[in-house]
């Protein structure tokens, strides 16, 4: 929901100013979570028709429109998420 006029009927990306692929983000994931893997497969034949190719995606619009700033680059996030979450891990899988 828009808060301000500013912004509505705007899509708003809160992201980080440092551009990542898919992979990078999932090996990063890995490494400050601790477990899993990232397995790369090949695009469904099936689904070529919605893949999107490459994509970067800016914040440059949401600092203009509301002066908003990330406060954390993706390292922090993760083991900020991983510190928070991992004390009640079996409220979400019991």
């Amino acid at each position: 929901a828009s808060q301000t006029d500013k912004t509505e009927s705007e899509v708003l990306f809160a992201v980080s100013d440092e551009h990542l692929s898919i992979a990078e983000i999932a090996k990063l994931t890995v490494e400050h979570i601790g477990s899993g893997r990232v397995t790369f497969v090949d695009w469904p034949l099936g689904r070529k028709n919605i893949d999107i190719g490459d994509a970067i995606i800016s914040n440059k619009k949401i600092k203009k429109l509301l002066g908003w700033a990330p406060q954390f680059d993706i390292r922090t996030g993760l083991d900020l998420t991983k510190n928070y979450y991992q004390p009640c891990l079996e409220k979400y899988f019991p």
